[in-house]
């Protein structure tokens, strides 16, 4: 014997109905659309039933005891997070949803690099999240143009899309966590020769902004520091200034200032900084001085470093006067020349 589910009354066993209140011994299950839960009878009360993918696992939430049909579907209403599109949200559907929320949160331009990066997704734009795999998205990755820096946002435009996918229960996999970002290549820095800063010297009569590329070239000053620097902070009797960056130890070091280029300092440093310009502006104006052509403001810092090393300078004084925190770091700001390097060797092999 069997009890039956309705009024609990023993009937025959296998009995598809009750023989005495004539009801079917099934559950009644609502057939719901997916992604919107389910609600089915538990004796004289409904149940109601969800799912939820948390840490990308798909998880069922169940809330049981009422009375009505009607309150069963109102607590899925007010609890259920799944979107009814969920299940079948193209990759380009939630890019769109994504995008629109967020992009209000950070700058202009970084939401245009985000739409940019996005344009390399092209192939996977009409497709589902169960239809892709990591090829896929690793191709989209390595079509993106040949620098480190764009490969590197369509990755995290492609992680916070999928992240955005898995809360809203479209995707349980978490694919870009296995992409791959071929390794940044340093670009090589060429310093300056003695006869290009002869040049730049010369370039001085008649063009003031060469006296920005002197002070970086005879103080390794980044051009960041040059443009920010404060005369309050500049001690030309005593010849030296603060206001560095980067490390600790850029910051608190001083910026030696020696004899050669103390009148360029009070001149175009004090009583107001001169050069406090963008670094678009100020590029504009190094890239029309003579001897500064195929160089990069930065390779001032870097023909400082290369100077001192050529002359011999105690490697312990140029990290000193370079502000590094150790001589690994210089290292990678010398560029001792072939010649310097053979007259070196010559020098020390002569009596063998």
């Amino acid at each position: 014997m069997q009890s039956c589910l309705f009024c609990h009354r023993e009937i025959p066993d296998n009995s598809q109905y009750c023989c005495f209140c004539g009801r079917k011994q099934t559950r009644s299950t609502s057939r719901k659309a997916n992604g919107t839960g389910s609600i089915y009878q538990r004796g004289r009360t409904y149940t109601a039933k969800h799912r939820v993918f948390r840490a990308g696992r798909c998880m069922a939430i169940t809330k049981g005891g009422f009375k009505t049909k009607r309150e069963a579907q109102q607590w899925l209403n007010e609890h259920s997070v799944l979107d009814v599109r969920a299940s079948r949200q193209t990759i380009g559907e939630t890019y769109k949803e994504w995008s629109t929320a967020h992009y209000e949160k950070i700058s202009t331009k970084k939401a245009s690099a985000y739409a940019s990066a996005w344009k390399c997704c092209a192939a996977i734009e009409n497709l589902y999240w169960d239809e892709i795999g990591t090829a896929i998205l690793q191709k989209c990755v390595d079509n993106a143009s040949n620098t480190h820096y764009q490969r590197k946002t369509v990755r995290t435009v492609l992680h916070s899309i999928e992240a955005h996918a898995i809360r809203n229960g479209q995707t349980d996999r978490a694919l870009t966590s296995y992409l791959e970002i071929p390794s940044k290549t340093k670009p090589r820095k060429v310093p300056f020769t003695r006869e290009e800063i002869d040049r730049v010297w010369k370039a001085y009569e008649t063009h003031p902004w060469a006296a920005a590329v002197l002070i970086m070239l005879y103080t390794g000053m980044r051009f960041g520091e040059l443009a920010n620097q404060r005369p309050e902070n500049i001690y030309l009797r005593d010849g030296y200034m603060l206001g560095g960056s980067k490390t600790e130890l850029g910051k608190s070091g001083e910026i030696l200032i020696i004899d050669k280029i103390k009148p360029l300092v009070k001149k175009h440093l004090l009583p107001t900084n001169q050069f406090n310009v963008s670094y678009t502006a100020f590029r504009k104006h190094f890239d029309n001085i003579d001897g500064c052509q195929n160089h990069a403001p930065h390779e001032c810092r870097h023909t400082t470093a290369t100077l001192l090393a050529e002359e011999n300078v105690p490697p312990a004084v140029i990290s000193a006067i370079m502000r590094h925190t150790n001589y690994e770091q210089t290292l990678e700001y010398t560029h001792v020349s072939r010649k310097v390097m053979q007259e070196a060797l010559t020098a020390a092999t002569k009596e063998f």
